[in-house]
C-alpha cells in the first residue's frame, strides 16, 4: 500500500489507488483522511483543521469520491482547484497528492450476483475538470456557466457576498422565534398541570410546526455549512438540536448532504427519497437496475448522440425494482388517504432509523460512513436519545406523581401531546420535502446506474448539474407562506445546485440558472399553484402502487 504521504515522479507512472486503499483512509482503521477529486486521490488530513468549513465537512467526504461535494459547495471550485489542486507533486503545505483512483476496483464484477451494488465511488458523474484545459470546441458544462454568471454578476455586489452565510438581523429574529416557539410549546404542553387538555393538544399540534420549521430554517442550514461562518456554531447547535428533537444530526448530515445531495433519486443511494425500500437481500433479479454490463462500443458520433439521447429518456421511465411501504400500502388500500397516515410516522421512522444507521455505519445501501466507536460523537448520538426520551416522554409524568400534580401532566396526556408534536411536523415535513423529488416531472437516475458505471468519456447527458435540475421540481415562488414554510426548499433546484449558500438568498441566483438552463435545453420545473405540485406527488405515487400491486397479482 503506498504511503499517505507518496508522490508522483515527473518520469514514473502515477500510483493507481484501489477502492480498499481508499476505504482504509477514513480517519478510522487508518488516521489519514483521503478522498477522490476529479479521478485523483488526495490526503486532506493536515487541510482538515484549517478547512474554512469546518474539519466535520473533510472527514463526512473521506473514503469516497467528493467531487460532486467540492463543486457544490464551492462557487470559485475551478480557481480553488488549480490552486490547490493542480500541482500534483506538492499541491499545498496542507494537501497531498496520493495518485490516480483505480475506478474498475469500484465496479461490481460480472462474476458477482446480479443484485450486487457497486461502490457510490464507480458512480462517474460528468464534470468539467479544472486540472485539465478546454479543448477547441468542447462547450462548458452548465454548472461552470452558472458559477461564471453568478461570480461576475452577484459576487462584485457587497449586499449578495456578504450575505452567503451571513445571519443578518431578520434571519436571527426569525430563528430566535422558531426555537423559542418550539420549547415554550414543548414545555407548556407538556410541565404545565393547569392547562385543559384541548390546549395541551393544541399546543402539542403547535411545538410539531415550530418542529418542522427547526429543521427546515435552522438545522438544514447549519447541516449545509450555509447559518453563519462560525463551524463550532454549527456543531453546537446540531447537537444541541439532537437533544431537542431526537434526531442524530450526524447521521443526518452523512444521510442528507452526502447521500442524498450527491445522488439524488438514485433509489439504492439516495434514503432521502421515501419511495424506496431497498430489497436487494430479499429478492434479486436478472434485470436490476445495478448489475454491471459491459460498456457498448461507439462506432460513430451519430451513435453516441443516439445513446446520450437514450440516456436521457431512460431518466425519465419507470424505476426499476423499487420496494415501497408507502407504495404497498396505497396498492392495497387503494386510497390516497393512506398517505397522510404514512407521512405522520416520518419523524418516529427518522429517530429510530438512527440506531440502524448509526450502527452499521451505513445511510443506504451504496453510501458508508466511519465514526469511532469511543468518540465524543458516538456519545452524543445516545445521551441525545436518552435524553430526549425523558424529556418528552418520562420526566413529565414522573415529575407530575412526584409532586402531586403541581407540575407536569399525567403520562398519558404528556404523550398525547408528544405524538401531536411528532404528527403535525412528520405530515409537515414529509409532504414539503417529498414533493420536491417524487414527481411526474423527476427523473429517475437510478434507471442509468450502469451508464454511469461506464462513463468514462464524459457524457454530456450525465452532467451532475443537469441531473439536479431533472430531479427536482420548485413550487410556489410567488407564495411567501410556501417559501416561509418550506424554508425556501420551494427552490429545490437551487438548493440541490447551491446547498451552502444562505437560502434566503435563493430568489436572487434563480434568474441566473433559468437562464443556463433555458440555453441548454434543460427542463426546470416550477409549479405555480402548490395543488398543482401536490397532485403531482400523488398521481406519481398512486402510479407506482398500482404497478406495485400489479407485480403483486402476477
Amino acid at each position: 500500500m503506498p504511503s499517505s504521504t507518496s508522490t508522483m515522479n515527473a518520469s514514473s507512472e502515477p500510483n493507481k489507488i484501489t477502492l480498499q486503499e481508499l476505504q482504509e483512509h477514513d480517519g478510522i482503521k487508518n488516521p489519514r483522511l483521503w478522498a477522490v477529486l476529479y479521478d485523483h486521490v488526495y490526503d486532506l488530513t493536515d487541510f482538515a483543521s484549517v478547512h474554512p468549513g469546518g474539519e466535520e465537512m473533510i472527514r463526512s467526504a473521506c473514503a469516497r469520491d467528493a467531487t460532486a461535494l467540492f463543486e457544490s459547495y464551492h462557487l470559485s471550485s475551478s480557481i480553488i482547484a488549480k490552486s490547490y489542486l493542480n500541482n500534483k507533486k506538492s499541491p499545498s503545505k496542507s494537501i497531498k497528492y496520493v495518485g490516480e483512483f483505480d475506478v474498475e476496483s469500484a465496479k461490481v464484477s460480472t462474476n458477482n450476483s446480479s443484485d450486487e451494488l457497486p461502490n457510490d465511488a464507480a458512480i462517474k458523474f460528468t464534470f468539467q475538470s479544472p486540472l485539465s484545459s478546454i479543448e477547441n470546441g468542447q462547450q462548458r458544462n452548465i454548472y461552470e456557466i452558472m458559477k461564471q454568471r453568478i461570480r461576475d454578476q452577484l459576487m462584485k455586489k457587497p449586499d449578495f457576498k456578504n450575505r452567503i452565510r451571513k445571519v443578518d438581523g431578520l434571519r436571527l429574529v426569525n430563528a430566535i422565534f422558531i426555537i423559542g416557539g418550539l420549547l415554550i410549546c414543548q414545555l407548556a404542553s407538556q410541565y404545565i398541570p393547569s392547562l385543559p387538555l384541548v390546549v395541551v393538544i393544541a399546543l402539542g399540534a403547535l411545538a410539531g410546526l415550530f418542529h418542522h420549521l427547526t429543521m427546515v430554517h435552522i438545522l438544514h442550514d447549519v447541516g449545509h455549512g450555509s447559518f453563519t461562518n462560525n463551524t463550532r456554531f454549527w456543531n453546537w447547535f446540531g447537537t444541541f438540536g439532537s437533544y431537542i428533537l431526537g434526531q442524530s444530526f450526524y447521521c443526518w448530515t452523512i444521510r442528507h448532504n452526502v447521500a442524498h445531495h450527491v445522488y439524488t433519486n438514485m433509489s439504492e443511494l439516495d434514503p432521502d427519497v421515501g419511495v424506496y425500500e431497498w430489497n436487494r437481500y430479499l429478492e434479486a433479479t436478472n434485470t436490476n437496475a445495478t448489475t454491471k454490463v459491459p460498456a457498448k462500443v461507439k462506432s460513430s458520433s451519430t451513435d453516441r448522440a443516439a445513446d446520450e439521447v437514450n440516456v436521457v429518456s431512460k431518466m425519465y421511465e419507470e424505476p426499476k425494482d423499487y420496494k415501497s411501504v408507502p407504495v404497498n400500502i396505497m396498492a392495497k388500500t387503494g386510497s390516497f388517504s393512506s398517505l397522510p397516515l404514512l407521512y405522520a410516522s416520518l419523524i418516529f421512522y427518522m429517530q429510530l432509523v438512527d440506531f440502524v444507521h448509526y450502527w452499521t455505519r451505513h445511510v443506504s445501501e451504496g453510501v458508508t460512513f466511519a465514526s469511532s466507536t469511543l468518540s465524543w460523537t458516538t456519545f452524543h448520538f445516545y445521551l441525545s436519545k436518552i435524553v430526549f426520551v425523558v424529556y418528552r416522554t418520562i420526566l413529565p409524568g414522573y415529575l407530575f406523581y412526584k409532586s402531586g400534580g403541581v407540575i407536569g401532566r399525567s403520562t398519558l396526556e404528556a404523550l398525547l401531546a408528544f405524538v401531536a408534536t411528532e404528527v403535525v411536523a412528520g405530515i409537515l415535513f414529509g409532504f414539503l420535502s417529498q414533493i420536491n423529488h417524487i414527481s411526474e416531472k423527476c427523473a429517475w437516475p437510478s434507471n442509468v446506474l450502469n451508464e454511469m458505471v461506464e462513463n468514462s468519456n464524459g457524457n454530456g447527458d450525465l452532467d451532475w448539474a443537469e441531473i439536479q435540475v431533472r430531479t427536482c421540481i420548485d413550487y410556489c415562488h410567488d407564495s411567501y407562506l410556501w417559501t416561509y414554510l418550506s424554508g425556501f426548499l420551494n427552490y429545490q433546484v437551487i438548493h440541490h445546485l447551491f446547498p451552502g449558500i444562505n437560502p434566503w438568498l435563493y430568489p436572487t441566483l434563480l434568474p441566473i440558472v433559468k437562464q443556463v438552463c433555458k440555453e441548454n435545453s434543460v427542463p426546470y420545473t416550477i409549479y405555480d399553484k402548490f395543488s398543482d405540485a401536490l397532485e403531482s406527488h400523488v398521481r406519481q405515487l398512486t402510479l407506482f402502487s398500482k404497478k406495485q400491486l400489479l407485480n403483486n397479482t402476477l
